[in-house]
């Protein structure tokens, strides 16, 4: 929030120094962060019938706002009705695993919750139970559209790709870590401000 300090924002963390990342948003939007209870996700789309991923996008919530009108807000954006959830970590899991996460259909009455195994989603608890803190995805398909089945050429494709994907990451991470700049300490004792070496 505009009014605290780094280190404020910056506890609960486990280590001192966190990496901060920086969004630059678009000309004309403003932060959506408007209170400490405001959650903001991303949500990204599967796509059963093609076994692909959409673009995130970014949707603010509220730790008190009610699962019901929670997934009616997504369900009026995407224009899915039979609407299934499942959060992931802010990266998100490898395409070839997305069908068999534990998916959350949310339209399911309240005795067909209490039958099933997933008792988590109830549209009269509040967003908070979902345990989102601002970054994490949010992947939502609809129920309704069959699963594309994947060939065994298709699946060894993908696992492929999402490994090349893997070690990318990696050794981005690897590499920016190495790179970290050290402490720039300047030297004045014997240095005159006219001096021109």
């Amino acid at each position: 929030m505009d009014n605290q300090t780094v280190k404020e924002a910056c506890k609960g963390f486990l280590i001192t120094t966190p990496d901060i990342l920086v969004q630059k948003l678009p000309e004309g939007k403003t932060e959506t962060k408007t209170s400490e209870r405001t959650v903001v996700i991303f949500l990204q789309p599967f796509h059963p019938e093609t076994f692909s991923l959409g673009e995130r996008f970014e949707f603010e919530t509220d730790n008190d706002e009610k699962l019901g009108s929670f997934r009616d807000r997504i369900c009026d954006l995407t224009g899915i009705t039979h609407l299934g959830l499942v959060p992931e970590r802010w990266e998100g899991p490898k395409l070839y695993v997305v069908p068999d996460l534990d998916w959350i259909d949310t339209t399911k009455s309240k005795k067909e919750r209490e039958s099933s195994h997933r008792k988590g989603y109830d549209p009269n608890h509040s967003v908070s139970s979902l345990n989102l803190t601002d970054g994490d995805l949010l992947l939502y398909k609809n129920f309704d559209v069959p699963l594309k089945k994947l060939t065994e050429e298709e699946q060894k494709k993908m696992k492929i790709e999402e490994e090349k994907k893997r070690m990318n990451r990696a050794n981005n991470t690897f590499y920016s870590w190495r790179l970290r700049e050290e402490n720039l300490v300047i030297k004045t004792q014997d240095v005159a401000l006219d001096d021109e070496n």
